[in-house]
């Protein structure tokens, strides 16, 4: 979405600077660290193992405590998000996975008791949806029920 949007503001006229958070990398070599890494590796639980590693970039090796979601588990199992700090970020292993919130994921705490209201409403993103399905291509059903 952050592309959509510096496009969008691009074309009234204002001047965009989008920053990555890291270097570039090649993906030959990103393809080469795949291959070259102990199949354990692949399967097991670092998932970035084929990036470099560095306390910067381009992977951490810790993750920042995050107050607002948790990721562990009743029974105390968890998920270590990943996130790339490259340029391209997360379009590296984002695997084409184009799922939508629902409406009620933005008023947890209002309908559920749990986690914390969005500031915005599923109505406010759905444009964005629509702009961002349209611009990279996702493709499905072509059912009017669930078109926007």
């Amino acid at each position: 979405m952050g592309g959509l949007m510096a496009d969008a503001l691009v074309s009234q006229g204002y001047s965009v600077l989008v920053l990555e958070a890291g270097p570039r990398i090649e993906r030959a070599q990103a393809v080469e660290n795949w291959r070259n890494m102990p199949l354990h590796n692949r399967a097991g639980s670092d998932f970035q193992g084929l990036y470099p590693q560095s306390e910067y970039a381009t992977a951490p090796l810790y993750f920042p405590e995050n107050d607002y979601i948790k990721l562990t588990g009743p029974n105390g199992s968890g998920f270590k998000q990943g996130y790339l700090r490259v340029v391209g970020g997360t379009t590296w292993h984002w695997a084409a996975s184009c799922w939508r919130n629902h409406p009620n994921d933005f008023r947890m705490q209002s309908l559920y008791g749990v986690g914390r209201d969005w500031p915005i409403s599923y109505e406010d993103i759905e444009p964005w949806y629509a702009k961002a399905e349209e611009e990279i291509g996702v493709a499905g059903p072509n059912n009017p029920e669930w078109q926007s």
